[in-house]
C-alpha cells in the first residue's frame, strides 16, 4: 500500500514498503519536474528510473501512473542494471548529407530494430533522435554515444535533442505508375 511522504510546494513522495521497496519522488527543479522512481532492499541494491514533466499537475499525473504499474522484481532490477553498467554500442550508418542536415540510421548493440537521427546545424545543432520504446529507460546513454561519435561533446556551440520513441514500423510502397506519351513511356515513382 502506497503512503504519503511529503506534499509541499516543491515536492511530492510517496513510499511503498515490501521484499523491494519502492519510492516515488516528485521534485520541482525550477524550469520543470523530476521524477524519480527508486527500487532498494535492505542488502543495498538500488535502481533509479528518472522521468520528467513541465508541470506540477502533468507530475501528479505521472506519478499516478507509476503507482499503477506493475513494480519490478529483485531479479528484473539486478537484470537492468548489469544492462544499465554496460556501455551501449551503436551501429551507425549515414544516409544522407547535405550542407546544414545530415540523416543517419543506426541500430543499438546487436539488435535489428532500426532508429535514425537527423541533425541540422544552423545557429545552433539540433538533433530529432526517433528510438524504439524499447530503449527509452537507456535514453541518455544513447544521446551520449551520438553525441561522442559526432564529435559533439566537442564543440562550443549549443546542442538542443528533440528525443521520439515508436512501438511499431509500417512501411508503405507505392507501384509505379506508366504513362504513355507518343511512343514514348514515361515513369512516375512517387514513392521517392
Amino acid at each position: 500500500m502506497w503512503e504519503k511522504i511529503s506534499s509541499t510546494e516543491e515536492l511530492i513522495c510517496y513510499e511503498k514498503k515490501g521484499k523491494v521497496s519502492v519510492r516515488l519522488e516528485a521534485r520541482d527543479s525550477g524550469e520543470g519536474w523530476m521524477i524519480y522512481r527508486g527500487y532498494y532492499m535492505l542488502d543495498h541494491l538500488n535502481y533509479t528510473e528518472e522521468y520528467s514533466a513541465q508541470t506540477r499537475d502533468e507530475a501528479e499525473r505521472m506519478i499516478l501512473q507509476l503507482k499503477k504499474e506493475k513494480d519490478l522484481t529483485q531479479n528484473e532490477i539486478t537484470k537492468l542494471m548489469k544492462e544499465k553498467s554496460k556501455r551501449i554500442q551503436l551501429n551507425m550508418k549515414r544516409a544522407y548529407r547535405d550542407d546544414v542536415v545530415e540523416k543517419w540510421f543506426f541500430t543499438i548493440d546487436r539488435d535489428n530494430i532500426q532508429n535514425f537521427f537527423i541533425v541540422r546545424d544552423c545557429d545552433k545543432v539540433e538533433l530529432d533522435v526517433v528510438i524504439n520504446q524499447k530503449y527509452a529507460k537507456r535514453e541518455k546513454d544513447i544521446l551520449k554515444e551520438i553525441s561522442s561519435v559526432l564529435s559533439l561533446d566537442e564543440v562550443s556551440i549549443e546542442v538542443e535533442y528533440n528525443v521520439y520513441f515508436f512501438s511499431k514500423k509500417s512501411e508503405h510502397f507505392v507501384a509505379q505508375k506508366k504513362h504513355l506519351v507518343g511512343s514514348f513511356e514515361l515513369g512516375f515513382d512517387r514513392s521517392a
